[in-house]
This record gives structure tokens, sequence and C-alpha cells, in this order.
């Protein structure tokens, strides 16, 4: 079964839709870069990134 990227990418924006309000733990790797984009084209400034520096 092929699955169509715009169709996996709107399906990934309505869910972030319907959460209203989101943190997104972001390491600066292309997950949480991909993930963050699509929770700011979802939600605008309902949602919230933060990096955390480790030892």
């Amino acid at each position: 079964m092929e699955t169509n990227i715009d169709d996996m990418n709107s399906k990934l924006i309505k869910y972030i839709k319907d959460l209203k309000k989101v943190l997104i733990a972001f390491s600066g790797g292309v997950d949480s870069t991909f993930l963050l984009m699509a929770a700011k084209e979802a939600l605008g400034k309902n949602m919230k990134a933060i990096t955390i520096a480790a030892p």
C-alpha cells in the first residue's frame, strides 16, 4: 500500500490541532524539527518548544 506524504502530513496537522496546545521537546534533530514545524503550522502561538542542556 502506497502512502501519500501529503496525506500523512495533513493527518499529523489535524491531530496536533485537536490537541489545542502542545509542548515539543526540541533536540535539534530531524524528527523534532519536523514535529516542531508541524506544531507551529497547526497551532501557531499555542505551542511551545523546549531544549534542555544536559551534562
